[in-house]
């Protein structure tokens, strides 16, 4: 995915304000390739971690499609990125099917999606994703593709899908840009709990609409419970 150099300051600002730590750990949606990007936006960047590189160096990383894990690692963080391409820092990760590995979660200060999620069928699964990599008190920093682009992705957000998003898993807003052109916002979301992903729900309540109803309880599990089940009986009916 494209990252630009605002991208590099937002990141540069968390740390000021304290919202990010030195040394911290960044993972990233989609291996981020830097475009747009000019030697004094690089210098900009490492400036504020005290990190210095020679003209030479700072230019080879302002090339178009460098890859946001250079620029990353040398400002001090641990970068990893999760995908299905060939990228350095990378690890396979199908945001359709694959669940976060125990040794990943809750692990990182940032995670990236910068124009990821909107190439994903499995939303749940895509944003289920984006919280399990996040640590408590941690941050997601992510794009969401609102209008415009009718070519691009497979699916665009709403204003709703995003506030539903944020009260159904008590996300803080930290920051939120929605562009002039209304095509695009820009959202930091800091995860306030270590409670499991909830999926948003847009039910429409209110005079004359139906109450939300109690979930049916769980089917039992294992052989017998199965086989009890099928033969329509409980497991503590005492039926023969």
């Amino acid at each position: 995915m494209g990252a630009a150099p605002d991208n590099l300051d937002t990141i540069a600002h968390l740390y000021r304000r304290g919202l990010l730590p030195r040394r911290g750990a960044i993972a990233d949606l989609g291996c981020s390739q830097l475009r747009g990007a000019s030697p004094d936006d690089l210098k900009r960047f490492f400036k504020c971690f005290n990190v210095t590189i020679d003209d030479a160096e700072v230019e080879r990383l302002a090339a178009h499609n460098v890859f946001l894990a250079e620029p990353i690692k040398r400002a001090g963080f641990f970068y990893r990125a999760f995908d299905i391409v060939e990228a350095p820092d990378c690890e396979w990760f199908d945001l359709n099917v694959d669940r976060v590995p125990k040794r990943r979660r809750g692990k990182f200060d940032l995670v990236l999606n910068f124009g990821t999620t909107e190439h994903v069928l499995d939303q749940a699964n895509a944003f289920r994703t984006l919280h399990d990599l996040i640590k408590p008190r941690g941050m997601i920093y992510s794009l969401f593709l609102r209008s415009g682009n009718m070519d691009h992705g497979l699916v665009h957000y709403t204003d709703r899908f995003v506030d539903l998003l944020c009260e159904a898993n008590c996300y803080q807003t930290i920051l939120r840009d929605d562009a002039s052109d209304g095509h695009c916002t820009w959202i930091i979301m800091r995860k306030t709990s270590d409670l499991p992903f909830a999926p948003p729900i847009d039910v429409q309540l209110g005079e004359e609409l139906p109450h939300m109803s109690e979930p049916p309880p769980p089917e039992p599990r294992g052989p017998l419970a199965s086989l009890l089940s099928r033969w329509g009986l409980a497991k503590s009916s005492g039926r023969s």
